[in-house]
């Protein structure tokens, strides 16, 4: 009986520990490519910031231009879509990104 106990326990703790180290792993994660970008004062929704699964997402229901024009709406006209990849709408926001380009 006691070694099913021992068993179950370090089972248990080997579980936990697993937990544990994957939550502070994702923690970091996420601590990482949120905060540690230059794109983190671009405004966007949470999980955008963190994994490109949410513009796949929003793009399978192939309403993906309504989606942007959302985005802006909310957020303005520089929208963070990605980790690292922003969506921009209007020409005042190019010229602030890329500067001024000299004529031909």
């Amino acid at each position: 009986m006691n070694a099913a106990k021992e068993s179950f326990a370090s089972d248990f703790s080997s579980a936990a520990l697993f937990t544990a180290i994957s939550i502070a792993i994702a923690s970091i994660y996420i601590l990482y490519v949120r905060e540690g970008t230059p794109l983190r004062s671009i405004p966007g929704p949470f999980l955008a910031s963190i994994t490109r699964i949410w513009i796949f997402q929003q793009q399978r229901g192939f309403q993906r231009q309504q989606v942007d024009i959302d985005l802006h709406q909310k957020y303005g006209p520089i929208v963070r879509i990605a980790p690292n990849e922003v969506l921009v709408s209007s020409p005042q926001s190019f010229k602030t990104i890329y500067g001024e380009i000299p004529p031909t």
